[in-house]
Formats: structure tokens, C-alpha cells, sequence
């Protein structure tokens, strides 16, 4: 009899399951809410805190709000194979530089959506400081 109940059952629940056409129902809620939006629109009445001013946020706020806007999931992908040696050091260069930020702004940073992008883009800066007779001889030296 147990093996009944765990045989049906869905680990994921419906959350995975996508319903490309949106019901009937749906549909008709999205256009009244459009309606509503554009009756609102039309009066000109304006809400006292949408008028507020946004500077008076942190420098550091609008950096994540920013970051936020871009999910990581949604980047390309590129997949590296590394050297265990330069992995190693990879790894521990960015636990000191999390250290070290988060001691001065109170937060981590993530690999993949702060310190990846970045280390890519120094190297990409890097690369184009030096030429490309210095770049081969480098890359045969590998």
C-alpha cells in the first residue's frame, strides 16, 4: 500500500508544469486591469509618493537593484575547464575579496553575478594593454 502512494507522487508538484495559453480567466483579468490602468491614467491623478526623489538612496542599493534587474540565470553560460592549481587560487582570491567587502559594506558578493564578470572583464582590459606577439608567446607556453 505505501508503494501506492509514492508511486503517483510528483517530487516537483505542479510548479514545473507550463501552461503555455493563458486561460480564459486570466485573460480576462490582465484586461481589466488594463482598463483600470488606463481609466486611472486618464483622470491625471498622480500619488504623492511616486513623486518622491530617488537620490536619497545608497550608492549601493542602486547597485543591487540594478543587478537585480539581470538574474544570473538569465547570462550565458561558459563552462571552464581549469587546473586544479588555478581553481584552487581562484577560489581563495575570492574568499580575501569577500572578506574585505564584506567587512566595508556589510554583504557578500556572489561569484558568479559580482566576481566573475568582472575578473573576465580586467583580463579582457589586460589583454588588449599587451600585444599579440606577447599573447601568442604566452599562450604557447602552455
Amino acid at each position: 500500500m505505501a508503494r501506492d502512494k509514492t508511486q503517483n507522487r510528483d517530487p516537483f508538484g505542479s510548479r514545473y508544469a507550463q501552461n503555455e495559453e493563458p486561460s480564459e480567466t486570466e485573460t480576462q483579468d490582465n484586461l481589466s486591469t488594463t482598463e483600470k490602468s488606463d481609466s486611472l491614467s486618464k483622470t491625471g491623478k498622480t500619488d504623492n509618493t511616486s513623486m518622491t526623489s530617488k537620490t536619497d538612496e545608497p550608492e549601493q542599493n542602486k547597485k543591487t537593484k540594478q543587478n537585480e534587474k539581470t538574474s544570473v540565470k538569465d547570462r550565458p553560460s561558459v563552462l571552464m575547464y581549469l587546473p586544479e592549481e588555478q581553481h584552487t587560487e581562484l577560489d581563495i582570491r575570492f574568499d580575501e575579496i569577500n572578506a574585505k567587502y564584506k567587512r566595508e559594506y556589510g554583504e557578500s558578493l556572489q561569484k558568479n553575478r559580482d566576481y566573475y564578470p568582472i575578473l573576465i572583464e580586467l583580463a579582457m582590459e589586460r589583454t588588449q594593454e599587451i600585444d599579440d606577439d606577447e599573447l601568442l608567446t604566452r599562450l604557447n607556453q602552455r
